[in-house]
C-alpha cells in the first residue's frame, strides 16, 4: 500500500498509529507536492448549484484555492 492515494493512505497511518500507540506518524514523500482536498457534501453542492444557476460554457474549479503543502505533523 506504499502507492496509495494520500488522503487513504494518511488515514491507515494514523489508525496503525492510534492502534499501536505510537507518538507520531510519518508521511513519505519530499513534500514538494501540492494537494488540494474537498469534502464530497461540497463538491455535491457545487455541482447542484451549478446546474441550477450557471449557463457559461467555461470550466468551473470547485476547489478551495488553498493547497495543503508538506508535512502533516
Amino acid at each position: 500500500m506504499e502507492n496509495a492515494h494520500v488522503l487513504p493512505a494518511l488515514m491507515r497511518r494514523f489508525h496503525e498509529a492510534k492502534e499501536n500507540k505510537d507518538p507520531s506518524v510519518t508521511a513519505w514523500g519530499t513534500g514538494t507536492p501540492r494537494r488540494e482536498f474537498l469534502h464530497v457534501d461540497d463538491l455535491a453542492y457545487a455541482c447542484q448549484f451549478l446546474m441550477e444557476n450557471y449557463e457559461g460554457e467555461e470550466h468551473v474549479n470547485i476547489g478551495v484555492s488553498r493547497d495543503i503543502i508538506g508535512h502533516f505533523d
